[in-house]
């Protein structure tokens, strides 16, 4: 994907304009592609998220206990879970990447599930 489109398509998605967008290309490029990677901004953004979460939960649920806030928040913001966002957006091919392995997971993981949203929909492909 075009650098300029990708960077504009994430901004439309996030509903959200960077004011430094080599932040965003960072965030879209993988170690396989260059030494600045996302790994870094992947570190602050897991604790971002976790706090916003958490703090989501906190305040929308006054009467759960610590145990079913800490399960409802894992089971929400797993690498799964975003996976699968990030394949319902189709973000992919907007990541900068040279990995051919990782190309290939990804793409039996994006197939299983579509399959599985076949499946639960009672559609064939």
């Amino acid at each position: 994907a075009d650098r300029e489109e990708a960077a504009a398509r994430v901004e439309r998605l996030l509903q959200y304009q960077f004011n430094n967008r080599s932040l965003l290309e960072e965030a879209l490029t993988h170690q396989s592609f260059a030494a600045a990677s996302y790994q870094r901004l992947e570190f602050v953004g897991d604790a971002a998220l976790g706090l916003a979460f958490s703090n989501f939960l906190y305040l929308t649920n006054p009467t759960v206990g610590p145990g079913a806030l800490s399960t409802l928040r894992a089971a929400n913001i797993s690498t799964e879970k975003l996976a699968r966002v990030a394949v319902r957006h189709d973000l992919y091919p907007l990541l900068r990447r040279n990995c051919p392995r990782l190309d290939l997971l990804v793409g039996q993981f994006i197939q299983s599930v579509k399959q599985e949203l076949e499946d639960d929909l009672g559609t064939t492909p």
